[in-house]
């Protein structure tokens, strides 16, 4: 109950447009309540508070997209304020009164623009900081039934055990430190200032789909708390790198101890044992001897997951940014996706054979993923990407058409695994008659398995994903004592 109040007036009830919320809620909500005053004075914002600046941040905005997720997230601090109060039917009081015509009233608008945004998925609610990368803050988001709407048989704003969390990564942020985004030469000197890295994520999400591949977490256009950027799902497991602490010896850190703040050397951090810095180190991990928690090899699909990437990395040019950090690898099943594809595409055609981190075209492929990119037209292809430039467009379909062309190489050079492959004579394309008749004509081809693994990193195979993480987590110089955790 306010200390203070009025009869809240009905205008909540006829309020349409979110400046005609927010005031009429204001105004029904009567004065600040001691609970909300109290708390503003031990440095905390009362729920009611967070509606009402979600309300007023909804009226400000122009675009009705980001309104309409502000909105949402007013209608979630509504839930939780009412839920704190024994709910919608049992809470009492005048700012109960005003919560409940709120909510209807959101409800409403929310039917009303629910067309609006299709394409995209707009939070239910707060969301959780995860970490700051290079360049935007990663953020955990709940949208409820996929994102794109409320989930159906609850009510609007709820949670519900299938909704799915994201990470969600806004767009338009600075990258941190001095300077901008340098232009990536290899990527044909595009300046990511000026590029949308949001719609680049996702075309990743949507090439590695069209090419049949599940190497890139679906990812999506999103709105959290009132920003525009992309959300993609969780990938599972870990990254292969992480940060391990390497102390100083006792000279160093004498020398350390003598310094003013001002000139101990960048990254220089001091604990319980002495000076350190974080170094990058890559788990410790037998990937060839790997298995699942029910004892199955799982070289196989890590294999085929790498080689995977590999392509659609030649496609999109993500591969420009393709770090062991940009990587997750899942002990249970040896699956891996990358993560982080905002680097992409791009008008480079050929990739430089001494780039640190573009590896070319995958020496093998498996046959479901090769037959894949074969079928793959140009024209649909070039419809996947259309929100591109033109230039970069029409690089992106030459890039397949260069896959394409390797797919045919592989196919003579024993490079393909899995599926079946033609007996003797018999043609590649015969695939008629019955499946007794198709069984004489062809025969399953061998899959990945611990012989492909050993061919694939040997010091004098070609250059891919694979191989460079088997060298470096085998390098004494970059492995670390860490493993990865089988826990979620």
């Amino acid at each position: 109950m306010p200390f203070f109040g009025r009869k809240p007036p009905d205008t909540l009830d006829s309020a349409k447009t979110p400046r005609q919320i927010a005031a009429a809620f204001g105004n029904a909500s009567g004065r600040k309540t001691i609970g909300a005053t109290l708390s503003g004075m031990a440095g905390r914002t009362s729920t009611h508070s967070k509606v009402q600046a979600a309300l007023n941040a909804a009226s400000r905005s122009t675009d009705p997209a980001v309104q309409r997720g502000l909105l949402r997230q007013a209608h979630s601090h509504a839930s939780e304020w009412m839920a704190r109060r024994g709910g919608a039917a049992d809470a009492q009081g005048q700012r109960a009164n005003s919560m409940r015509s709120l909510m209807t009233s959101l409800e409403r608008h929310e039917e009303a623009h629910r067309g609006y945004y299709a394409g995209g998925m707009i939070s239910t609610g707060p969301t959780t900081e995860l970490g700051s990368g290079r360049v935007n803050t990663v953020h955990k988001a709940t949208f409820a039934n996929g994102g794109s709407e409320y989930a159906p048989g609850h009510a609007p704003g709820t949670h519900v055990e299938r909704d799915k969390s994201w990470v969600f990564k806004a767009s338009g942020e600075t990258e941190q430190g001095a300077g901008s985004h340098i232009p990536l030469e290899q990527l044909g000197g595009v300046r990511l200032e000026h590029a949308d890295l949001t719609e680049r994520n996702v075309l990743v999400s949507k090439v590695a789909d069209s090419l049949g591949t599940s190497v890139i977490p679906e990812t999506r256009k999103a709105i959290a708390e009132g920003s525009v950027g992309s959300a993609m799902e969780f990938a599972p497991g870990q990254s292969p790198l992480y940060e391990a602490k390497k102390h100083f010896d006792s000279d160093v850190s004498a020398e350390l101890d003598m310094m003013s703040p001002e000139e101990i050397m960048p990254g220089a951090k001091r604990d319980s044992k002495g000076w350190y810095q974080d170094m990058p180190k890559l788990r410790a991990h037998d990937y060839e001897g790997a298995t699942s928690a029910s004892g199955r090899p799982v070289v196989s699909r890590t294999q085929r997951d790498l080689l995977d990437l590999q392509a659609v990395d030649y496609v999109t040019n993500a591969g420009a940014d393709r770090h062991q950090g940009n990587l997750y690898y899942d002990a249970k099943t040896g699956g891996v996706q990358g993560i982080d594809n905002d680097y992409a595409f791009g008008i480079m055609v050929n990739h430089p054979e001494n780039h640190a981190k573009m590896q070319g075209l995958p020496p093998m492929l498996h046959a479901s993923t090769a037959s894949r990119i074969t079928a793959m037209d140009s024209t649909a292809f070039s419809k996947t990407v259309e929100s591109l430039p033109a230039e970069e467009r029409d690089a992106a379909v030459q890039r397949l058409s260069v896959l394409k062309q390797h797919v045919a190489t592989l196919r003579e050079t024993d490079g393909i695994r899995g599926g079946l492959m033609p007996k003797g004579g018999a043609a590649s394309h015969d695939l008629g008659g019955s499946v007794k008749e198709r069984a004489k004509r062809f025969e399953a081809r061998a899959e990945f398995n611990a012989a492909t693994y050993k061919r694939l990193t040997n010091s004098s195979a070609p250059p891919s994903y694979l191989r460079g993480l088997h060298q470096a987590t085998h390098d004494p110089a970059t492995r670390g004592d860490e493993g990865y955790s089988r826990k979620k």
